[in-house]
């Protein structure tokens, strides 16, 4: 992580001539995402260099993990057995996932049949959990939004010509890092969305007294705006927070 502004910088500039200055340059923006949550050093060191952390260590989650697990400790005997590389089986996802171009010879179909065999399972789970979406708020930290109905909110969306959005949150009495963000349109029924806790923001809410006044400080001030990109879509989605009574949804 020491080297990220090395690596955002591309090369040094003080050497290079007009030319060279025009070639383009790139920045990085970096992501590390955990089954098992993050200490409280490395979620200090991220927020130093700007990189974002995802927990995916909630019940939301179990299965999609589960299958992952399972599928790798399948594929790392195949792979082993039949000297396939960590960035074949990567292409391949990739290829799967993004319609990404396959880089192998044109004479590896057995190769892909096996793999396929292997990972049909994750695909089809990746297929059922559908849409989610990487959303910045207002602090250091990212969250990840799951749309309780995928389908329906790609819909919604193709049908009406905003993209800001009035939004409610509530959260779970039962699951208390989980929260849920409610949008309303007259024309649709009722979007819900779930998201989780950044560590941080959680342990302001719950660890200190009068938990509904944290709560609802939080909605307030993290969640006033969330943005992310839709990809369907092709542009930004912003949700706005409308402040209410505070209301506790008992899941």
């Amino acid at each position: 992580m020491v080297f990220l502004t090395d690596l955002n910088a591309n090369y040094q500039t003080i050497d290079l001539n007009g030319d060279e200055l025009l070639i383009q340059r790139f920045n990085y923006h970096y992501a590390i995402f955990s089954t098992s949550g993050f200490s409280e050093n490395a979620i200090r060191l991220a927020i130093a260099y700007k990189i974002t952390l995802i927990d995916l260590g909630g019940s939301e989650y179990y299965d999609l993990l589960h299958i992952i697990d399972e599928i790798a400790q399948n594929l790392l005997d195949w792979m082993k057995a039949h000297r396939i590389s960590l960035n074949e089986v990567r292409e391949y996802i990739r290829y799967r996932l993004f319609n990404d171009r396959l880089m192998g010879t044109g004479n590896e179909d057995e190769k892909f049949e096996w793999l396929d065999y292997f990972l049909e399972p994750f695909f089809k789970i990746i297929d059922e959990y559908g849409d989610l979406y990487l959303a910045s708020i207002n602090s250091p930290f990212s969250i990840l939004i799951k749309p309780s109905s995928p389908d329906l909110f790609r819909s919604f969306i193709g049908n009406v010509g905003k993209s800001t959005f009035e939004v409610r949150i509530n959260w779970y009495d039962d699951e208390p890092e989980m929260w849920e963000i409610r949008l309303f349109d007259n024309r649709f029924d009722e979007l819900i969305f779930k998201f989780y806790l950044p560590e941080l923001i959680k342990q302001y809410v719950f660890n200190r007294p009068n938990v509904l006044v944290n709560a609802l400080n939080a909605k307030e001030q993290f969640f006033g705006s969330m943005i992310f990109y839709m990809r369907s879509a092709e542009k930004f989605i912003t949700f706005k927070y409308i402040p209410s009574d505070l209301i506790k949804r008992h899941g």
